[in-house]
């Protein structure tokens, strides 16, 4: 599992091809599981599930963190699915 912060980091391109990728709009803070898993067809895959958000309020809320007194409403957060096995680049969430 990963967690990053996607609107920073050595390279902003793909890997395999070099061209740039856009960004994501919404949350930019991603944190990622990638596991083998069965496709439709029988076989296995490599599937790669990304969480993006902004901050974990209900998280923090839980532990009983104050939230930042001039934090904003956070943005909803995004999930995308992607099939690496298919896709090694993922451009195309499932």
């Amino acid at each position: 599992m990963t967690d990053d912060d996607s609107s920073r980091g050595l390279s902003m391109g793909k890997v395999l091809t070099g061209e740039p990728y856009r960004t994501v709009d919404g949350p930019k803070r991603v944190e990622s599981v990638v596991a083998p898993l069965p496709a439709a067809d029988g076989t296995e895959h490599l599937w790669k599930l990304s969480h993006y958000y902004e901050r974990l309020d209900d998280w923090y809320q839980e532990r009983g963190v104050a939230p930042h007194p001039f934090a904003g409403p956070a943005a909803e957060p995004i999930y995308e699915l992607f099939d690496l096995t298919v896709d090694g680049e993922e451009p195309n969430p499932v």
